[in-house]
């Protein structure tokens, strides 16, 4: 079992966690749905009746993954945005420190 600070395997760390979503939606449609009829059909009746309750097992396992996926990138600090780097000198009204306001001929 994977402890806090671990990271996934980079096998599945290339999926987004949509498509973890959209996996889970699959396998259960095809375990619930298209096998049984497959595996009569292929003379494994004995499987036909296990697949439809192996349906939600397998969803969960790629919702569990979505959700590792999803907030796996949390923990990671935001980019800093570049400084603006003004390279032309500053005008002599905009220094920092100096609000004196105009000067007065003596």
């Amino acid at each position: 079992m994977s402890g806090p600070g671990r990271r996934l395997p980079a096998s599945l760390a290339w999926m987004p966690w949509w498509l973890s979503v959209i996996l889970a939606t699959a396998s259960y449609l095809a375990l619930k749905y298209l096998a049984p009829p497959l595996a009569v059909s292929a003379g494994l009746g004995h499987l036909a009746g296990m697949l439809p309750q192996g349906a939600p097992i397998a969803a969960m396992g790629f919702l569990l993954l979505a959700a590792i996926q999803l907030y796996d990138g949390d923990d990671v600090p935001p980019e800093e945005p570049p400084e603006d780097h003004d390279d032309q000198p500053e005008d002599e009204d905009d220094r920092p420190g100096d609000d004196a306001g105009p000067t007065r001929p003596a």
